[in-house]
């Protein structure tokens, strides 16, 4: 099993880090650092360590924001050089976690600093104080940085501005407006690195949540089925409308309603213990005369501890079909508990959509095992 990120940032990581304070910050109290950062530090969880030892270090950086602020960014190694080095030392989190708590006052001071600290550890998190606190103002110096050279600092004026940005809270203005943040991703759809338009889909796939018609205008105005980046980027950013069959981003890919097809579900075996599998057998026939592009999802409807089904639709296939033509389908699916989903005895379901439409329907009886 994975070791768990938390214990990446652990004593032996803490005494490192001060060693790098200590290099950058005249008279650094290291004894004092280390001491009140490892106070506590094993029992807590990966963002409270990261807060603890940004709290450790501040009675012992200059009492100027802006002077402290150039300290730890002294503190830090040179520059990541490709998109396969993305994380830099996890050690660098703590710094731009005080950089957040302390620099939502200076934004003149605290924006560049953090366009260069990202450029060693994502910035994501640590500017979204600074856009709560002053969307537009923040929104206007970060684009002016969007033909910057380094493919990190393009990538966090995407990433660090999404709306639902995992582990980084919400911009609820973002999430009732996000028309602030969009010339942001107008300009770097096209960028020529994937790690930044990967970045660009995600952002997009965001703004679907809350505003789902605003975000295949955008898909629609991108797609270019001549271009495989953009291409990639637009069904990656659709994925969540497509799960959930918008007719407009279906669309768009080129899935109308299923007219014409006849679908045919059978589950092998019908009663499943926990732990196992079965098979999902699908039959395929397109009665039109016409050839059929069909995008297969399926859905398990699983019990819940309290009444009722979860509904989680998983992706399967994209398939053409001729007329008069017929396609036999199986898809293996295993029963176990998940760190997400615990499974609980009783009826579920399959559900099969073709291009966004529900097929057909059948259950099994899960059992303990």
């Amino acid at each position: 099993m994975a070791e768990a990120f938390k214990n990446l940032i652990n004593a032996e990581k803490v005494a490192i880090l001060a060693a790098r304070l200590t290099g950058a910050i005249p008279g650094f109290d290291t004894d004092g650092f280390e001491a009140a950062a490892n106070d506590g530090l094993e029992a807590l969880e990966l963002k409270a360590r990261v807060g603890h030892i940004a709290a450790a270090m501040h009675p012992h950086l200059d009492p100027d924001p802006p002077t402290a602020m150039a300290q730890l960014l002294a503190s830090m190694g040179p520059p990541l050089t490709s998109d396969k080095d993305v994380t830099g030392s996890m050690m660098d989190w703590p710094l731009l976690h005080w950089v957040q708590t302390h620099g939502v006052e200076h934004p003149e001071h605290t924006l560049p600093t953090l366009r260069e600290m990202t450029r060693r550890f994502s910035a994501e998190f640590a500017v979204r104080p600074l856009l709560n606190h002053d969307l537009q103002g923040t929104i206007d110096v970060l684009r002016g940085w969007l033909d910057y050279p380094d493919l990190h600092v393009r990538r966090w004026l995407s990433e660090g501005t999404r709306p639902r940005l995992p582990w980084g809270g919400n911009i609820k203005a973002l999430q009732r407006d996000p028309t602030p943040a969009l010339p942001i991703l107008e300009a770097l759809y096209q960028d020529p690195e994937e790690y930044v338009r990967r970045s660009v889909a995600n952002h997009l796939n965001d703004i679907s949540k809350d505003h789902p018609d605003l975000a295949v205008d955008i898909a629609q105005r991108w797609w270019n089925p001549d271009d495989k980046r953009t291409t990639k980027l637009v069904k990656h950013a659709l994925r969540g409308l497509i799960k959930a069959g918008h007719p407009g981003a279906l669309a768009i890919l080129g899935y109308g309603p299923p007219t014409g097809l006849e679908l045919a579900l059978d589950l092998d075996p019908s009663t499943v213990t926990i732990g196992s599998k079965f098979a999902i057998h699908v039959a395929l026939t397109n009665t039109s005369d016409r050839e059929l592009a069909v995008l297969l999802d399926y859905a398990v409807h699983y019990r819940r501890k309290s009444p009722g089904l979860s509904r989680k639709v998983f992706k399967w296939t994209e398939r053409r079909i001729a007329p008069g033509g017929t396609l036999d389908l199986t898809k293996n699916q295993t029963m176990k508990h998940v760190s997400i989903r615990r499974l609980f005895p009783g009826e579920h379901r399959v559900e099969i959509l073709a291009n966004g439409q529900s097929m057909a329907v059948a259950s099994f009886e899960l059992m303990m095992g």
